[in-house]
């Protein structure tokens, strides 16, 4: 059984009311080893750096950017894709341009409260994926969102914005994905 397949029988099974954060950042890596365009978005061809966007005047956001930060952080030395994984990189909004703020990451997981109109449309134009933890970035400027329903961990994948924000994802993961628009 491929690797994201069995992925997805895993995460199919009961799961709490509110998926952990780092289970949801696991997840959110696992989906990124199955973007065959990650690679081409490294600087130095050796690290992954993952930001976390945040609304630092909001303190749901801030809270729910220091829980993926810290999630990532205890992922540090982990490998996707031949990428090792590294120090997170902290995006708060309104601190610096998007567009500016994005172009030192290879993806960025918009946590609650963030503008994701605003967040997804400067990752299209620097070719950098919005991840969410929740289904309601699915829809809102998310490329990947994962959802709870029924008390199911789902995958979900505008692929239209997934391409739009640099991602190309593999057919392993367009079977295993629920796609939205």
């Amino acid at each position: 059984m491929p690797p994201l397949l069995l992925l997805w029988a895993l995460l199919g099974g009961p799961a709490e009311a509110a998926a952990p954060t780092e289970a949801g950042v696991r997840v959110l890596l696992k989906v990124l080893s199955y973007d065959r365009a990650l690679r081409e978005r490294q600087t130095d061809g050796e690290h992954l750096v993952v930001g976390v966007a945040f609304d630092p005047s909001d303190p749901i956001s801030a809270a729910n950017g220091a829980e993926v930060t810290s999630a990532l952080r205890s992922l540090k030395g982990t490998t996707v894709s031949g990428l090792v994984l590294v120090e997170p990189s902290a995006l708060p909004e309104g601190r610096t341009s998007w567009p500016d703020a994005l172009k030192g990451v290879s993806a960025v997981v918009a946590c609650q409260g963030v503008d994701l109109a605003a967040l997804s449309a400067a990752a299209a134009d620097v070719d950098r994926p919005v991840l969410s933890l929740t289904d309601v970035g699915a829809g809102q400027g998310a490329a990947v969102a994962l959802g709870l329903r029924q008390a199911r961990l789902h995958i979900l994948l505008d692929r239209n914005r997934a391409l739009d924000q640099g991602m190309d994802p593999s057919g392993e993961l367009l079977e295993v994905a629920e796609l939205v628009q």
